[in-house]
């Protein structure tokens, strides 16, 4: 009896790890996320807002915090990640910093 509660309990977790696994590394979340990340090299500063999603891509989220503040835009960000994937544009929306650097 105990070697069967063992077993799939081992099987519970090896299961587990597999979940795991795909969810950080090969889920469309992870896969879009890092691909974010990787985009994100490819912007320069003084880019508009047409030329960051001609990059990226649209963004999950569009921010302005006041009517005249800057204007961000958030993309997803790799599963896990402490860090949130932002581009950040000036009040002429022309790019002036992205999060992660």
């Amino acid at each position: 009896m105990m070697k069967k509660l063992f077993i799939i309990f081992s099987f519970l977790i090896f299961l587990g790890y597999l979940l795991l696994v795909y969810y950080y590394n090969y889920s469309p979340n992870a896969i879009k996320g890092k691909k974010n990340i990787q985009n994100l090299k490819l912007i320069r500063n003084g880019m508009d807002t047409s030329e960051v999603k001609r990059i990226i891509g649209s963004p999950l989220y569009i921010h302005q915090i006041s009517k005249d503040g800057p204007i961000f835009y958030s993309y997803l960000a790799p599963p896990g990640s402490s860090y949130d994937v932002d581009v950040y544009f000036d009040k002429d929306l022309k790019y002036v910093i992205c999060r992660p650097n």
